[in-house]
C-alpha cells in the first residue's frame, strides 16, 4: 500500500496508472525489494575504486529515480570529491545533479587546458 508519493494529496489506483514508465518501474523494484527482504536497500559498488555500500532507495528526494540513476551519481560524486557514498545519498536529488554537473564542468575545463 501507497501511503505517501511527493506532494500527491490522495493516492488511488488512476494516479498510478498514470505515472510514467520510470516512476513505475521503480515503485514496482522498491516494493518488490521490500518484500523480498524487508530491507529498503541496494548493495552497490563504486565503478572507480570498487568501494562497496548500501544505498537507501527510499532516502528522500529519490522517489522518481529510477536506482541505476542514483547510484551513477552517487558513485560519481563520492569518488571525484572522495566524499562517503552514504553522505552523499543523503543530498536531494537536485543538490546531487548539482554537484554532478559542477564535477563535470570542473573535468571539462582540466581536459580542455591539458589539450591547449
Amino acid at each position: 500500500m501507497i501511503e505517501r508519493l511527493g506532494s500527491v494529496a490522495h493516492i488511488n489506483p488512476k494516479v498510478i496508472e498514470g505515472l510514467c514508465a520510470a516512476d513505475l518501474a521503480y515503485l514496482q523494484e522498491f516494493y518488490n525489494r521490500i518484500n523480498r527482504s524487508g530491507k529498503a536497500t541496494l548493495d552497490t559498488a563504486c565503478p572507480k575504486c570498487a568501494h562497496e555500500f548500501a544505498v537507501e532507495m527510499n532516502a528522500s528526494g529519490d522517489r522518481r529515480l529510477p536506482p541505476a540513476g542514483a547510484v551513477q551519481e552517487v558513485a560519481f560524486v563520492a569518488y571525484h570529491f572522495h566524499w562517503p557514498p552514504e553522505s552523499v545519498l543523503t543530498l536531494e536529488h537536485a543538490e546531487r545533479r548539482r554537484w554532478v554537473d559542477e564535477i563535470s564542468a570542473i573535468n571539462e575545463r582540466a581536459n580542455s587546458e591539458a589539450n591547449a
